[in-house]
């Protein structure tokens, strides 16, 4: 018989983000993270482009048309920055209820006025900011060159 390891409760978040505002979907997932806490959940995880919600207007609207730049000037005042106040909150959360949180949020570089990342970012369960894994729009354009 090998290793034996106390169980660990698991949520996944399945809820919508409040779409394109950061501040309100910051605090739905607050709300979410203690929900889940209040379960027994330890590891807490949230989909990918949760805060403020994913870029999928490219699905109906071509890149440089008037309602996808709209979108994107949006997505961009509302994207998380690292360090910051959103990933305070986030973090503070996690340091409340004692659980690990993985999150997905649009990250953009402090100072710059059009730099996006679809990151997630991983918490401990005091709080602390463990890693960002960024992924640019670059790099995704790379990645699917032959």
């Amino acid at each position: 018989m090998g290793d034996s390891y106390a169980p660990v409760r698991l949520a996944a978040v399945q809820a919508a983000p409040v779409w394109l505002d950061r501040d309100a979907t910051v605090a739905k997932a607050c709300r979410l993270i203690e929900e889940a806490a209040d379960h027994g959940a330890k590891i807490i995880g949230f989909p990918e482009g949760f805060i403020p919600g994913f870029p999928d207007w490219y699905q109906w609207f071509m890149p440089r048309s008037p309602q996808s730049i709209g979108f994107n000037k949006t997505l961009f005042k509302n994207a998380v920055e690292v360090p910051g106040a959103a990933v305070d909150r986030i973090a503070a959360a996690a340091r409340k209820t004692h659980t690990h949180v993985v999150i997905g949020a649009n990250e953009r570089d402090q100072g710059t006025m059009g730099m996006l990342y679809n990151s997630q970012l991983f918490f401990g369960a005091d709080g602390a900011l463990l890693g960002v894994h960024q992924q640019a729009d670059a790099d995704l354009y790379r990645a699917s060159r032959p």
